[in-house]
């Protein structure tokens, strides 16, 4: 039985599926190079996966089990409200949201660099589409309350500022 930790996010679940999954992924991506779409429909599902892991790395990658939606009540309200993991921009002075932006640009420029060289601009044109799709999908998922409210209020926000 795995340990759950909450909402940490983390691959886990999937670490002991790697070794089987990744052989059939490699035969598809190569089967799908001469295909924007493709190439693009799989680019988008690596660019969502890539948001909430930058995203959550930003902030807080242990995310309390009560949320419902804990991308957009966690994870983007931190950004929001300015507050984001400590880093080494924020040690030299630099406010927190600041500091992490060069990270999250690397990560972005790698993560597209990627997808545009294995599939062309056209691929990465659609997969930043699936990806902003995909990343907006995630508001429609319900939330919100008087419990998340207080979490976030009382443990969560402090949480991430006093580090």
């Amino acid at each position: 039985m795995f340990w759950r930790a909450g909402w940490q996010v983390g691959p886990r679940y999937l670490t002991a599926l790697f070794p089987f999954l990744l052989p059939l992924v490699a035969v598809a991506l190569a089967a799908w190079r001469a295909d924007a779409r493709k190439l693009g429909l799989a680019g988008g599902a690596i660019g969502i996966g890539v948001v909430v892991y930058a995203v959550s790395a930003a902030t807080l990658p242990s995310w309390p089990d009560l949320y419902q939606d804990p991308l957009y009540e966690v994870a983007f309200r931190l950004l929001g409200d300015g507050a984001a993991a400590p880093s080494l921009g924020s040690a030299l002075g630099l406010p927190r949201i600041v500091a992490i932006a060069p990270w999250l640009g690397l990560v972005i420029a790698v993560t597209a660099w990627a997808i545009a060289r294995a599939g062309g601009l056209r691929a990465l044109a659609i997969s930043a589409g699936i990806t902003a799709a995909g990343i907006g999908a995630f508001a429609l998922v319900p939330h919100g309350g008087a419990e998340p409210e207080r979490a976030y209020v009382q443990t969560v926000y402090p949480l991430v500022m006093q580090r």
